[in-house]
């Protein structure tokens, strides 16, 4: 019986879970959809709230490669402060892929920390990807 109480109360007692998923999409087609991809540092992050009151992270980039669109040496992106934002860390570098018309990226769109010494690799196989000729 204190065993089923206890239980009860730790699941009464967490905070509201978080939960994220996105439909498949593939590493292409995420090349294709992005405005921009490009592999920047983390220099300043901040927790913030959005006009509903919700938290999110925002950080402030700088730029190393820009592989696909137009992008400043410097540039903020912001995220979900959930399951769905991404794990943002000061001085670690990230590959961006982000969407047309926000500076927004989610766990679903590609972004993820890249190492410096992959960086070239991963350029040339986005570049590839992007030169290559749509299948009918």
């Amino acid at each position: 019986m204190q065993k089923l109480i206890f239980g009860l109360l730790c699941v009464i007692a967490i905070p509201k879970a978080f939960s994220c998923s996105f439909p498949y999409e593939s590493y292409a087609h995420k090349i294709n959809s992005a405005e921009a991809i490009f592999i920047a540092t983390v220099t300043e992050g901040k927790i913030a709230k959005n006009s509903n009151g919700d938290d999110y992270v925002e950080v402030k980039m700088k730029v190393h490669n820009v592989i696909k669109g137009k992008m400043p040496d410097t540039t903020i992106i912001r995220t979900s402060y959930d399951d769905c934002g991404i794990e943002f860390s000061l001085a670690r570098t990230y590959i961006i892929f982000k969407p047309e018309n926000i500076n927004y990226v989610y766990a679903g769109s590609g972004t993820s920390v890249i190492h410096r010494l992959y960086e070239d690799a991963v350029s040339k196989e986005i570049l590839e990807i992007l030169n290559r000729k749509p299948v009918h």
